[in-house]
């Protein structure tokens, strides 16, 4: 059974309008399409409005110098092949790529960046410039239980700052509470 725990797949950039855009109105991600959430709500999802507690995660990572490693957590295949993304250069790497033994996918935050493996080689995405780019108000890299992500940001009617996945099902604020959101309280 899959974690209920699924900070995936942030950057298909559907939910957009639903995770803060900035004029409130909804928009179409890179893939010209908009997730139904994001047509109907405009606004971030607000703890307040939650189907269930969906666990702790870390905003920026545990560690501000670590690298993907064996026991690195998993980026969704959208990010690993976001446009935004940059092949890391050799101060970032180090003298050994530590991705040359490592499966794709690989990642760990270095605060709003994430670092990832790619064809045996570290890449980087800004998680911010990638979430505005989008339309968002920011981005965020979030470490979770089972996966590393970028996440949409938005504020939540009195809570403040919250990040989102593009699936809308799952949202985390700063301190890293986690939280399923019930959209359909969300009007």
């Amino acid at each position: 059974m899959k974690s209920g725990f699924a900070l995936l797949a942030v950057l298909s950039l559907g939910l957009v309008g639903a995770c803060g855009n900035k004029d409130g109105a909804s928009t179409t991600g890179a893939n010209g399409t908009a997730s139904a959430a994001a047509k109907k709500k405009g606004k971030t999802p607000s703890p307040a409005n939650k189907k269930a507690d969906a666990g702790k995660a870390k905003k920026g990572g545990d560690n501000k110098d670590a690298k993907p490693a064996a026991d690195s957590k998993k980026a969704g295949d959208k990010t690993i092949n976001a446009a935004e993304k940059k092949k890391a250069d050799a101060a970032e790497t180090g003298d050994k790529d530590p991705c040359a033994d490592l499966p794709d996918g690989t990642a760990e935050c270095h605060e709003s960046t994430i670092l990832f493996c790619k064809d045996k080689a570290m890449w980087q995405a800004d998680c911010n410039a990638i979430a505005k780019d989008a339309g968002a108000e920011s981005g965020a890299c979030f470490e979770a239980e089972k996966e590393t992500d970028c996440m949409l940001c938005g504020n939540a009617e009195g809570v403040g700052n919250v990040c989102c996945d593009s699936a809308m099902s799952i949202c985390c604020t700063d301190a890293g509470d986690c939280f399923q959101p019930d959209t359909s309280k969300e009007e």
